[in-house]
């Protein structure tokens, strides 16, 4: 058996070169999309223990010393299944991507409150990268991450300990077209920060939208802020703190 550490991710993948940020033996899980976008189906498919199943089916022979579960819009609600599961405290980092979208209150957010009150004392990590999309008829991204920074009693926004370097290229991006939404080619020279906000291992960071429809700053998380993301706050602990055998 092989010992690596694991990242799982859904509706998202990490690029090769960030993988290449990892300095210790780590596989990458990109879970395959479900039928009908049926998330809890498919994690129910997997059995009680989902996290170690789909380790086994996907990563065959690997001893797993960490897990982390990084999710890209619709992901997220997999990787909020996953969080509610009987093996979901094995997790040691979760990565949102503009994609956490509940109801206003506990039983709809428990899973990434109870996640985020861990990281708060440093015994995980949740980093919740979002854009300022209001959706139609739901909670948007931006609200839920207020009402889980508001809810742990964290005060004003603040940054304590330092973030590291979140810098990036000038990037492009062409947005999908939709429904009254022509594709439109989208500038962003520099992130545009709207509001950035850590308390210990809870890191919350929202954009501003550059694309008045929106779709094109939904893109920029994906294909921007969830590799920085990925580089900046989970290599950097994966690298930094030595891994504890057997979680999972």
């Amino acid at each position: 058996m092989a010992d690596a550490d694991i990242v799982i991710s859904w509706f998202a993948d990490v690029p090769t070169a960030v993988r290449a940020a990892f300095v210790r033996p780590t596989k990458f899980i990109s879970l395959p999309i479900p039928s009908s976008r049926k998330y809890g189906a498919a994690i129910q498919a997997l059995g009680q223990n989902p996290i170690a199943a789909a380790i086994s089916k996907y990563a065959p022979g690997t001893t797993a010393m960490r897990v982390a579960l990084v999710g890209f819009s619709e992901g997220c609600a997999g990787v909020g299944g996953l969080l509610s599961t009987a093996d979901g405290g094995r997790v040691d980092a979760v990565l949102a991507i503009d994609g956490i979208h509940a109801g206003l209150n506990y039983n709809a957010l428990k899973p990434w409150f109870e996640f985020a009150k861990k990281a708060l004392v440093d015994i995980t990590l949740f980093v919740d990268s979002y854009s300022s999309v209001v959706p139609p008829g739901y909670p948007s991204t931006t609200q839920t991450a207020d009402w889980i920074w508001e809810n742990l009693n964290l005060g004003a926004p603040h940054i304590s300990p330092p973030l590291p370097p979140l810098v990036v290229e000038p990037t492009s991006i062409k947005s999908n077209a939709l429904p009254g939404v022509p594709s439109k080619i989208v500038e962003y020279p520099t992130i545009p920060w709207k509001m950035q906000r850590r308390d210990h291992g809870v890191v919350m960071l929202g954009l501003k939208n550059n694309h008045a429809a929106g779709v094109a700053d939904h893109q920029y998380q994906a294909k921007v802020m969830l590799p920085l993301c990925v580089r900046a706050f989970l290599a950097d602990r994966w690298n930094t703190l030595d891994p504890a055998q057997g979680q999972v």
